[in-house]
């Protein structure tokens, strides 16, 4: 059955057993060789203009990397992969991963389905404990860049985690 809300708890908790079964307290950098580990391919292309993954037969999940910037194509590697990990293909009206996969949901279910994989790679990236550990609510535009970079991910990722843990808000740290 498709998930009819958004788990997130059951995302949280999924990226942060895959953290501990890595073994990685700090931030992780070497996504695609996490990734490429799991048996599952990445290419990169620039077409259609978004990443998506797809199952083949012969090859099974290959990630299609439309590329960037270095920071959001980390974030991409894992959002795609946070689809797999977390099962999201066995919604598949068919039980089977194609390229129809996404046209067999509903908005919302494609909505829940998103934002969950956004969660757990916020999680998995940013790890709360560590976030909280690093910020305070007076952070400057300097010290969130420090962040930022600490953790590898975009300006836009780094506010978000920041706002999604109350830790800043977004319009604070826009109003700056």
């Amino acid at each position: 059955m498709k998930p009819t809300y958004i788990r997130q708890d059951f995302a949280v908790e999924k990226a942060r057993k895959f953290r501990n079964e890595l073994g990685y307290l700090g931030p992780i950098k070497a996504v695609e060789k996490i990734i490429k580990a799991r048996d599952i391919i990445i290419e990169r292309t620039f077409t259609p203009s978004c990443s998506f993954v797809l199952w083949e037969e012969n090859l099974g999940y290959v990630i299609f990397l439309v590329p960037t910037q270095p920071e959001r194509d980390r974030w991409t590697l894992v959002h795609e992969f946070a689809h797999i990990h977390l099962g999201h293909f066995n919604y598949s009206v068919n039980c089977a991963i194609n390229d129809n996969f996404y046209n067999n949901l509903k908005n919302k279910e494609n909505y829940i389905l998103e934002r969950e994989a956004d969660i757990f790679t916020a999680e998995f990236l940013m790890p709360k404990e560590l976030v909280n550990c690093l910020a305070t609510n007076s952070q400057s535009l300097k010290q969130i860049g420090k962040l930022k970079n600490h953790f590898g991910v975009s300006w836009e990722a780094m506010i978000n985690r920041l706002d999604e843990l109350s830790i800043i808000s977004k319009n604070k740290i826009n109003a700056r």
